[in-house]
């Protein structure tokens, strides 16, 4: 399931307390790298269970953008075991990202 985030908070337990991979989403409406990822990540949630997926509009989380020094969108950090494995930045592949989900 893809999960929208609209709050000021993540929760720290989203990551800390996760089994499962997790892959945070930064993204913007207006743009066009990012409405064109939501397919792919739609297509990741159905191929693995082991994955929980969150979207993070960036328009709206200003805090974010800082902690996590997000300089453009889309930008994918991938989670394993309470730590960032990977940092993406830009449009990226169904196939890269299986790839990187299956050697997590």
């Amino acid at each position: 399931m893809i999960h929208l985030i609209e709050t000021k908070d993540i929760p720290k337990e989203l990551v800390i307390n996760s089994q499962k991979i997790m892959m945070i989403v930064f993204y913007s409406e207006e743009c066009i790298p990012s409405q064109m990822l939501l397919p792919i990540l739609q297509e990741l949630d159905k191929k693995f269970e082991s994955l929980e997926v969150y979207r993070i509009n960036i328009e709206n989380e200003e805090e974010y953008i800082l902690v996590n020094d997000i300089k453009s969108t889309p930008t994918i950090v991938l989670y394993k075991d309470k730590q960032a494995i990977e940092k993406i930045v830009g449009l990226t592949s169904f196939d890269k990202l299986s790839k990187l989900i299956e050697e997590c």
